[in-house]
């Protein structure tokens, strides 16, 4: 029995020796697994980062873009509404213009309306003092004619006498002053 309780216990040694490899070889095993989960964990996470930084760097660079065509369109906002201040102005300044413009065209209409009414006033006088003019010479004429027949008679007529004298000088003075008149009334 002895040899029994021998083989028993080394039995039991066998099998605790196996069960403590077997313990031993699920550790190693467990460990694996769990290193082989920890290295998995850790690519993970690492590509989660690389990941991470990658589309961080994309925010980023599209922030910057966004940032950049704003600003941008800022300053071209600022340059429109400048450039449409300028057109305003230039606007308010070219409507001066046009308007001290149309009110010297205006003047000087109006200063040509009354030169043409000024030169249709002196064209009706000067028609009126031709008309006058031919008139008074057409009886200057009359009367010179008058004055050459009574010339004639008085130079064929023998008697001179004082009478015919004295009727000469008031005719010539009568034709002084009626002359006289004519040019007076036409001036």
């Amino acid at each position: 029995m002895e040899k029994e309780r021998q083989q028993a216990v080394e039995a039991e040694k066998q099998a605790e020796l196996s069960r403590q490899l077997e313990a031993q070889r699920e550790q190693r095993r467990r460990q694996a697994v769990e290193h082989r989960m920890k290295a998995a964990r850790d690519a993970e996470k690492q590509r989660q980062i690389e990941s991470e930084r990658i589309r961080t760097d994309a925010l980023l660079k599209e922030r910057n873009h966004i940032q950049t065509l704003l600003e941008q369109a800022v300053a071209h906002r600022a340059s429109l509404l400048e450039s449409a201040s300028s057109q305003q102005q230039r606007l308010l300044e070219l409507d001066s213009r046009l308007t001290v413009a149309q009110t010297e065209v205006d003047s000087h209409k109006t200063s040509i309306n009354e030169m043409r009414s000024k030169r249709d006033a002196y064209e009706r006088d000067i028609r009126d003092m031709t008309e006058q003019v031919e008139a008074a010479k057409a009886e200057l004429t009359h009367w010179q004619r008058e004055k050459e027949q009574l010339s004639l008679r008085m130079a064929a007529g023998v008697d001179m006498n004082p009478v015919m004298e004295q009727y000469k000088t008031l005719q010539s003075m009568r034709e002084v002053s009626l002359v006289a008149h004519l040019f007076n009334s036409i001036l």
